[in-house]
């Protein structure tokens, strides 16, 4: 049986560099097909296709390709999630990584909290320990291929790990627009799932995690998922100047290990949402799409 999540679109960039990030993508397509209705774009940046072949096989169940030539080796994966988000017509949008799984539950979870519950910005997965590696070795990759069900991964094979909020966003359409998107000064690997948590907290908005594990379908790490790309310096001073508008150093300083409070009980001091739109006041990339 099929679930419901017609209201929602999942966005997916990505640049295929090695065949994790292929097996991963067939992974999650047949994942999400087999037990949603649903929308799913999937954008590819790169030289030429090379998931063509595969992601025509998922046409007829709501998946949409977009290819778009880049011969550049570093991924600019904000720039390509502005474009599939300027195409969305559903009042749910999903950023999603192709390296990760939720139980059912979860994704359905995540668009009733938005539709129903009014968060404007759900992490599907609780903060802290709730991150689970499925490693390229793990003898159950087989099982998952033949159920299709996360409960294939067996504990015994899976190591634990914290997460606070990257992997994938169930997100309020409208508010993940007028909170400026994704902020396209990040290229390639770096802090901007961080930024994007501070900055939707600092604007007011309304967050949420819910109490589920994310399962995380480990792959070659290159130049897009690591340190070494040669943009993470620069991604690293972005962020920091973002920080500098936050009035209290202690909060500052902290900001990488606590869970955010709700902002009406953060204290009228933490950060006044005028200054974060100040700050992006700056950008000049949202000029090129519609909000």
């Amino acid at each position: 049986m099929k679930h419901d999540l017609t209201d929602t679109t999942f966005i997916i960039p990505l640049k295929i560099d090695s065949q994790d990030r292929l097996n991963n993508l067939i992974y999650n397509l047949s994942y999400l097909t087999k037990n949603f209705n649903t929308n799913i774009l999937v954008l590819e940046a790169d030289k030429i296709s090379r998931i063509k072949k595969i992601v025509d096989k998922y046409l007829d169940v709501g998946v949409r390709h977009i290819f778009v030539e880049d011969n550049s080796p570093y991924f600019h994966r904000t720039k390509y999630l502005n474009m599939m988000l300027n195409l969305v017509t559903t009042p749910v949008t999903v950023n999603y990584d192709i390296d990760v799984l939720f139980p059912v539950p979860t994704y359905l979870e995540g668009q009733q909290l938005i539709i129903d519950e009014g968060y404007d910005l759900v992490y599907p997965f609780a903060w802290g320990e709730s991150q689970r590696l499925v490693f390229q070795y793990n003898p159950n990759r087989e099982d998952f291929l033949q159920t299709l069900d996360v409960s294939s991964f067996k504990p015994e094979f899976l190591k634990e790990a914290s997460s606070q909020c990257g992997h994938a966003q169930f997100f309020n359409t409208n508010s993940y627009r007028e909170g400026f998107m994704e902020n396209e000064s990040y290229m390639a690997y770096g802090p901007e799932d961080k930024e994007r948590l501070w900055r939707f907290f600092g604007l007011g908005y309304r967050l949420y995690w819910c109490d589920s594990l994310v399962y995380h379908l480990e792959h070659t790490r290159g130049i897009n998922s690591w340190t070494t790309n040669p943009h993470f310096a620069h991604n690293m001073r972005e962020y920091e100047e973002f920080l500098s508008i936050l009035p209290d150093s202690e909060i500052k300083n902290e900001l990488h290990l606590q869970k955010p409070i709700h902002p009406q009980d953060a204290g009228p001091n933490f950060v006044d949402p005028e200054h974060i739109k100040k700050y992006y006041s700056k950008f000049k990339y949202m000029d090129k799409y519609k909000i």
